[in-house]
């Protein structure tokens, strides 16, 4: 009976010494295939660390030129702003000038609500400046 025993732990053992085996092979593959993509991802890495150095050096140069052109603009700047500000205001003031003539067309067509409509846009205006200049 010890005999038969041994020879059945004999078989047990060469059986599990194969499943260890299949086992090591199975791993070892897969081992392999990690590895593989381990260093495929460290290239894919390296090239996307480059590529953001020189995304990082393109964005500082831009930067570094925006701020030169924002400094030739900057003293010339409120002076446009200005000139924008005194540009509208004669835009307005030459409609108040073309009031009375359109105001006058407006009466010899008949065309009271468009003269309705040019007097209410014009009358602001009128409030803001009638009293000085040439509307007093």
């Amino acid at each position: 009976e010890l005999q038969a025993r041994c020879v059945s732990m004999a078989g047990e053992i060469k059986q599990l010494d194969g499943d260890m085996q299949m086992l090591v092979y199975e791993n070892y593959s897969k081992f392999i295939v990690a590895t593989d993509t381990v260093k495929h991802m460290r290239t894919n890495v390296d090239t996307i660390e480059g590529r953001v150095e020189e995304l990082t050096t393109s964005v500082d140069a831009t930067t570094a030129k925006a701020e030169a052109v924002n400094e030739k603009l900057g003293s010339h700047r409120e002076q446009i702003e200005q000139l924008n500000g005194v540009r509208a205001l004669i835009k307005k003031l030459q409609a108040v000038f073309d009031l009375p003539a359109k105001l006058r067309t407006c009466a010899e067509t008949g065309a009271l609500a468009l003269a309705v409509k040019y007097y209410v846009g014009a009358k602001p205006l009128l409030a803001k400046y009638g009293e000085e200049g040439a509307f007093a």
